[in-house]
């Protein structure tokens, strides 16, 4: 809820600036509300996990291959005929 009021507080008094970047100012504002908040004793952001990640780390440990999913192909290029010929 702090997130969309301070999203229309900088709609209504932000400067040009502040208004291009509203949505990434008012995120960072509910991610601040919730470090700074708690609920029984217990934070809602936890950094024990960036505390305890190592200084330096390879993160591509995986292979992701790159394919094509041929059925499709056809339906894509309908669209790009059907899209390129309406302009």
């Amino acid at each position: 809820f702090s997130v969309l009021c301070f999203l229309v507080v900088i709609e209504l008094f932000g400067s040009t600036f502040m208004k291009n970047c509203n949505v990434v100012l008012a995120l960072l504002f509910g991610y601040m509300i919730a470090g700074l908040s708690n609920y029984d004793g217990l934070p809602y952001v936890d950094n024990q996990k960036i505390a305890d990640a190592p200084a330096i780390d390879f993160l591509w440990t995986m292979w992701f291959g790159i394919g094509l999913y041929g059925p499709a192909v056809v339906p894509m290029l309908i669209a790009y005929i059907v899209t390129t010929v309406e302009t």
